[in-house]
């Protein structure tokens, strides 16, 4: 044992002694939940073993002291959880350390000791380089190949760790064999090494020669017995000044000052989130839950995730008037430690918290390799990626599941599923949308109820609305024309907001997620042990797939390029979801910007592939100069772009293809058509606005009625529109005047516009010429009136 207590500020420990502060029956230090978890990535790891290895000094660690004689780690968990892996011997445990022994000479690098790393998402290492870059595709099979495992799939077969090594090194051995070796002597110190390689049969580092065993002795030897003594101080922050920090001062609605001093301790490593920092609180006051919610998380999304969507569903419970709860402040779970009510109804959640996930998977139908192993089932990605960047939709998905549980409401599984998949994929307030269905279907889960509660978010504006492959087949036609985009004389086109979304692929999530749906076969076969829960799994580098445009896009925008005729009528087709596939990410690499196809030819179904991309591959980069071959793109394009979109609609149709209108927007449907029927024209024009663009669009389908306004009129001079105007947002909103006809622009030259009243608001806004709001109680006579003025007064000019 070292020497560890230098003052009462001040201890120092050895590596050994801080790699086993894990162990909490024997360890004086001990590691608080409020820093478990943090993991510092390869890079740092590796760099933190060289600077050891070298006698660099690597800072000092924090403690603070408590009243029973332990110390709790404030600052350093990142240098800890690297330190503790070195020792780690269970070579099974995610993330395992190596020492090469035979490096060679390894040029632009810092390094003195090439300590390496493998994990679970790398079992083959890194590039020998300081920034610990990930291999190559090709480099990667190779290593599969040396591992004796040609076929295996990372994703898809279970793998031992300690069954691979890092390629790039000469010959790696694992790192804890040095750190456990006696330091008696050089020879028990190699002995050691050789036993421990032997008991591995078959792999590089067990085939130590006499060379090796001299270099271990002469070189390897004086390094780690330097090593054993080797130590890293840590401040010790008196228990005097926690107290005073944690006591007697009003805490913000973030954090406890305590809670502040952990983040500015930890600003230079990886940094404590608030999500952290909630989750701390939490455990502080629920400790029994701990144990209990981590292991729930491993399959859906990170413990303080989990943790704060189920507090979140306990206070919905106690109160359902007040709607969806919103996450809490570090405050508000402090002052729910003393209501006895909540910390039952928190108890109660978590008695049946895994049945309340279990539920949500069934009806999202979501696949697992081992309890629901259907290829066909939704990938798991999907349901994460709701819990993880939806947790509003989320929440209302285990409101309904304890719902469910309890009984008395008759929920349909395929209709939840559609709305959860509808507000995940297409909202544009996911918040208030999930409060909107919350208000609709807490008192009765039928499908009329769910249905007028996505009304209600459609005239809102907080879901677009949404359209079948048929409709999308009529809207967009495709015509041979370097010109062509959907947009050209498209202005006063319904779907243009949706296509955007559904189709756009750069920085689109819910299209690369309808796209994963689409190749669900193709994911859940390829890549069954893909783990969404982790989060760093959610890194490009660590996911299986990479997303592969199949007509390359380089052959369409690559700069310096002669500008081929067709080259804009191209670049809208090369980034649409349509020309793109989710891939193995070796296959991705390998094919690069050429036309490899056998990845596609071999699964054509699953990937949704049409021999037809190949001939139009053919072309090249001279595609954009051949008018046939990119006609025959943008049709491939659309054509898959409508299938993989069908693929998803099956999803939706259950509350899609039926719409029912809330309350007020029946009165406001009514009150419109009367008002039509009255009308003595052949101009009228019936017309609904909303969107993110605010675009007119003419109502022609149930669906239409529910967007945010909706017009009646008459069309004036080829650019007014003499109309009536209901808008069904946060409150119901009634006006009439000349507005620009629906489908055009709004004129700057208003010079033929008839001369109205002093009761109107004359101008050129963005839609309105002449306008001014009419009581909510106006009845279709007083409206009628207004509107034949003002039709009166283009009549006599």
């Amino acid at each position: 044992m070292s020497e560890k207590k230098i003052n009462n500020r001040e201890r120092k420990y050895t590596l050994k002694e801080i790699a086993q502060w894990a162990d909490i029956t024997t360890s004086e230090v001990k590691i608080p939940d409020l820093q478990r978890g943090l993991v510092w990535k390869p890079r740092q790891m590796e760099l933190l073993w060289d600077s050891m290895l070298r006698g660099f000094p690597v800072g000092s660690f924090i403690l603070s002291d408590a009243a029973d004689g332990t110390f709790f780690l404030m600052d350093g968990q990142q240098r800890y959880n690297a330190i503790a892996r070195g020792f780690d011997d269970s070579m099974d445990n995610g993330v395992m350390l190596w020492l090469d022994i035979h490096p060679g000479e390894i040029k632009n690098s810092t390094r003195v000791f090439w300590v390496k790393s493998t994990t679970k998402a790398h079992p083959w290492g890194f590039k020998n380089n300081d920034d610990c870059s990930p291999l190559t595709s090709k480099e990667r099979r190779d290593a599969l190949v040396e591992f004796g495992m040609p076929s295996l799939n990372i994703y898809k077969n279970h793998f031992w760790l300690g069954e691979t090594w890092p390629v790039e090194a000469g010959k790696p051995v694992p790192l804890h064999f040095f750190l456990l070796a006696p330091l008696d002597d050089e020879y028990s110190f190699a002995e050691y090494i050789h036993a421990k390689s032997a008991e591995r049969g078959g792999l590089p580092y067990t085939d130590l020669n006499e060379d090796d065993l001299l270099l271990i002795r002469e070189q390897f030897y004086p390094v780690f017995k330097e090593l054993g003594s080797y130590t890293i101080q840590c401040d010790v922050l008196p228990r005097t000044v926690v107290e005073r920090e944690s006591e007697g001062k009003e805490a913000t609605d973030e954090a406890t000052p305590m809670e502040v001093l952990f983040n500015r301790l930890n600003t230079g490593g990886t940094r404590i989130s608030q999500d952290d920092l909630n989750y701390s609180a939490i455990k502080a006051y629920w400790g029994k839950i701990k144990e209990r919610n981590d292991l729930i998380a491993q399959r859906y999304v990170s413990p303080s995730k989990l943790v704060m969507l189920a507090f979140r569903l306990a206070l919905t419970k106690m109160d359902v008037s007040k709607g969806l709860r919103n996450p809490l402040s570090v405050r508000q779970i402090r002052a729910l430690a003393n209501n006895p009510r909540a910390k039952a109804e928190i108890d109660l959640i978590y008695d049946r918290l895994e049945e309340i996930m279990s539920r949500i998977d069934s009806w999202l139908k979501v696949f697992d390799p081992d309890s629901h192993p259907d290829v066909n089932a939704m990938p798991a990605f999907i349901r994460t990626s709701i819990a993880r960047n939806s947790p509003d939709v989320f929440l209302l998905l285990m409101y309904l599941a304890d719902m469910d549980i309890n009984g008395g409401k008759e929920i349909n599984p395929a209709e939840v599923r559609a709305m959860a998949l509808i507000l995940h994929w297409f909202s544009q307030d996911k918040k208030n949308a999930a409060g909107t269905l919350f208000t609709y279907i807490n008192e009765s889960c039928d499908s009329c109820s769910l249905r007028m509660g996505l009304s209600e978010c459609f005239s809102r504006n907080y879901i677009l609305p949404i359209y079948s492959p048929a409709e999308m087949h009529q809207f967009i036609r495709v015509i041979q024309d370097p010109k062509w985009t959907p947009w050209i004389g498209n202005d006063y086109a319904p779907w243009c907001d949706f296509y955007s979304r559904m189709s756009t692929w750069d920085n689109n999530p819910t299209a690369q997620e309808m796209l994963l749906y689409a190749q669900r076969i193709f994911i859940n076969t390829r890549f069954r042990l893909y783990d969404p829960a982790r989060e760093d799994m959610w890194e490009e580098h660590n996911r299986p797939w990479d997303y592969d445009h199949i007509i390359p896009k380089n052959w369409i925008t690559e700069r310096g390029r002669r500008r081929g005729e067709y080259r804009d009528f191209c670049n809208h087709w090369v980034s649409r979801i349509g020309n793109i596939a989710a891939i193995p990410f070796e296959d991705n690499r390998s094919k690069g910007d050429r036309d490899a196809y056998s990845i596609y030819e071999n699964n054509a179904s699953e990937l949704l592939f049409y021999p037809e991309f190949i001939d139009v591959s053919r072309a090249g980069k001279s595609l954009p100069d051949n008018p046939q071959e990119s006609f025959s793109f943008a049709q491939l394009s659309l054509k898959r772009t409508f299938d993989i979109y069908g693929k998803c609609y099956e999803l939706f149709s259950p509350i899609i293809q039926e719409t029912c209108l809330t309350d007020r927007q029946i009165r406001r449907k009514l009150m419109i058509e009367n008002l039509a029927s009255t009308l003595s024209s052949s101009e009228i024009v019936f017309v609904a606005r909303g969107g993110s663009l605010w675009r007119d669009y003419p109502i022609m389908r149930d669906a239409d009625w529910t967007r945010e306004w909706i017009s009646v009129g008459v069309r004036q001079k080829g650019k007014y529109f003499v109309s009536f105007t209901w808008g069904c947002n946060d409150q119901d909103h009634l006006e009439v005047g000349i507005r620009k006809l629906p489908g055009t622009d709004i004129s700057n030259d208003n010079s033929d516009l008839p001369e109205v009243d002093s009761s109107y608001w004359t101008g050129i806004g963005e839609w309105w010429y002449a306008e001014k709001d009419v009581p909510i109680d106006s009845t279709k006579e007083t409206i009628l009136i207004e509107l034949d003025k003002l039709i009166e007064l283009f009549d006599n000019e």
